[in-house]
């Protein structure tokens, strides 16, 4: 280790303690940033919060679309389900129908051939 002079050894210890004069005025830049920094990210945040409440209000409005469609869609499968039952009645009696004039016919059939056999 090199043996400093006095006056070299004067020297740096007068730019160390001049750079500790200049700390308490960059320590209150600092503290200045800082308290900067936090109000304008409170503002940010504070926004952000109010848009994310503005789309809960919109997503509020759009559940509530959803559940009255559903209902619509609910109220649209009750009455399919109504013309299904009235469509298995009228298949019902068209099978009735068709089997009576099925009967019908048979009987027809027949009589026409008793009758020529009469007039033989």
């Amino acid at each position: 280790m090199a043996v400093r002079s006095l006056t070299q050894r004067v020297e740096i210890l007068e730019q160390k303690v001049g750079d500790l004069q200049e700390l308490p005025a960059r320590m209150t830049a600092v503290e200045s940033q800082i308290l900067q920094l936090r109000e304008e990210t409170h503002v940010e945040f504070s926004a952000i919060r109010s848009r994310f409440d503005g789309v809960d209000q919109r997503l509020d409005g759009a559940d509530q679309r959803f559940v009255a469609i559903d209902k619509r869609f609910d109220a649209i499968d009750k009455r399919f389900d109504a013309i299904d039952r009235r469509f298995d009645v009228i298949d019902q009696r068209f099978e009735e129908t068709r089997r009576h004039m099925q009967m019908l016919h048979e009987d027809l059939v027949t009589r026409i051939s008793l009758i020529r056999e009469g007039g033989r």
